[in-house]
């Protein structure tokens, strides 16, 4: 299918590139390392720690856009059975995640969990396999949005633009502005801050 070849190379190094990308930033911001003494035993409880739910869903969909450009650039240039496919676009993933989980050892913010390291591995097989089932229709809509939003470039005039770019920059300020001028000045000293679990004596 050479439309799906043209289309594998126009959208799928790009893809696999924004996942490569957001992947850490999504994992790893903002970046504080710092080395502990007890980096094995945070190894150790990494093994037995749980992955909530939530958690789950989104390394799922976190990794699926990787899975998803490597099986379009795999198949486009290999043309390896979808199996085969299937099992490289899982290594890479695990590969990735083994990284991210070992670099989150040395964040105090951050829990690295060996099950994490499955679930992105599987995140990748679903974009994969969204590839071999519906790569074809994913990548002619995105072509058909890029299009559409150049055709809609070239309709906006400057005034439009600008219009635009004032009001982005006015809510930016605004957000800015409030952040900043939220403080603790009318918290009242008399009043008791409590933290983590209390419950008054009878």
């Amino acid at each position: 299918m050479p439309e799906l070849h043209r289309l594998v190379a126009q959208w799928c190094p790009t893809i696999v590139i924004l996942g490569l990308l957001i992947v850490p930033l999504t994992t790893l911001f903002p970046f504080r390392l710092s080395v502990e003494d007890n980096i094995l035993d945070q190894i150790r409880r990494g093994v037995h720690i749980q992955t909530d739910p939530v958690d789950v869903v989104a390394n799922l969909l976190l990794f699926m856009p990787l899975g998803f450009g490597l099986a379009g650039m795999l198949q486009n240039a290999k043309r390896w059975q979808r199996f085969t496919c299937l099992m490289w676009v899982f290594l890479i993933s695990v590969l990735l995640s083994s990284t991210v989980e070992l670099l989150q050892v040395f964040l105090p913010t951050r829990a690295a969990t060996i099950s994490d390291v499955f679930v992105n591995g599987m995140g990748g097989v679903l974009g994969a396999i969204t590839f071999q089932r519906w790569g074809f229709e994913v990548l002619s809509f995105a072509s058909l949005g890029l299009e559409q939003g150049q055709r809609l470039l070239l309709r906006l005039s400057m005034k439009h633009l600008a219009a635009a770019f004032l009001g982005y920059m006015l809510v930016a300020f605004a957000a800015v502005t409030v952040v900043q001028t939220t403080t603790l000045q009318n918290w009242d000293a008399s009043y008791p801050l409590i933290v983590g679990n209390w419950f008054p004596q009878n």
